[in-house]
Formats: C-alpha cells, sequence, structure tokens
C-alpha cells in the first residue's frame, strides 16, 4: 500500500519524489525532494517522524510532502490519524473514541469493533490523548 502512495518507485534524476494523497475525492500529486529537517547539525535526527531502524525515508518523506499540500509543517499539526488514512486511501474511515474512564461495556464494544475491522482486514490505528509528558508508554506501547 504505501508503495502506491508513490508516483515514482524511486525519486527521480533531480531527487524528487511524486506522493499521490486524496484530497477533497481526488488524487493529488505533491512532489518533494529528500532534503529533510534536523534538530540541529551537531545531532542529525529528523525533527518530525525520523527514519526507522533499517534506515527507509518513506514516513518522512510522506510526511514532508503532507507539510506541503498544507503549506508548512505547522500547519498540519492537530490532524486526526483518521484523516490522514482518509488523504492517503481516499476511501472512508471511522473513528470511535474511549472515554478515560472506560467501563466493561464500552470496553467490550471497542474490542468486537477491532476485531470485527482485523477479520475485513481495514487499516487500523491507535492513538492516545497527549500529555505534557509524551516519553511514557502505557502497556500497549502507546504514549
Amino acid at each position: 500500500m504505501v508503495e502506491n502512495l508513490f508516483v515514482n518507485d524511486k525519486k527521480n534524476r533531480a531527487g524528487i519524489y511524486g506522493v499521490k494523497f486524496y484530497i477533497l475525492g481526488k488524487p493529488w500529486v505533491v512532489t518533494v525532494d529528500e532534503e529533510m529537517l534536523f534538530a540541529n547539525k551537531m545531532n542529525p535526527q529528523f525533527i518530525y517522524t525520523g527514519q526507522s531502524k533499517g534506515r527507509a525515508m518513506w514516513a518522512s518523506i510522506l510526511e514532508k510532502a503532507w507539510a506541503k499540500a498544507h503549506g508548512n509543517y505547522l500547519n498540519m499539526f492537530g490532524d486526526n490519524v483518521h484523516n490522514g488514512l482518509h488523504y492517503l486511501t481516499g476511501v472512508p474511515v471511522f473513528s470511535y473514541g474511549l472515554r478515560n474512564n472506560t467501563n466493561r461495556t464500552e470496553a467490550k464494544v471497542a474490542h468486537e469493533r477491532i476485531a470485527a475491522g482485523n477479520y475485513y482486514d481495514y487499516l487500523m490505528t491507535a492513538t492516545t490523548e497527549p500529555t505534557e509528558n509524551n516519553t511514557h508508554l502505557n502497556a500497549c506501547g502507546l504514549r
């Protein structure tokens, strides 16, 4: 699926990638180069998404293209993950939220929806509410 987001499977001779998003239901191609923002010159870590352990850059390139579609990186903050899935795939999305004081019935319904999504091979994500210190991971590995 990730491969389908890129118009060209590799950067072209000019070092440019074409990324396809679905905006207002229509495919849009946004072009970006592979130059990324770094925290500082002494510590070459990407400011935002960063590279994977295998040094793949596809997530950073997608993020940069999405920032360009929004005008800059600051304009894209606050977007919901399910909106991102919609813009990447062009298909309808569904969001289901839980309250902090989740009761057993609500947890059971959430589990049933996740199981159904898994059965139908739906793309799924999970997020948590931001906190002042987003470094703590819960039992599921989410911040």
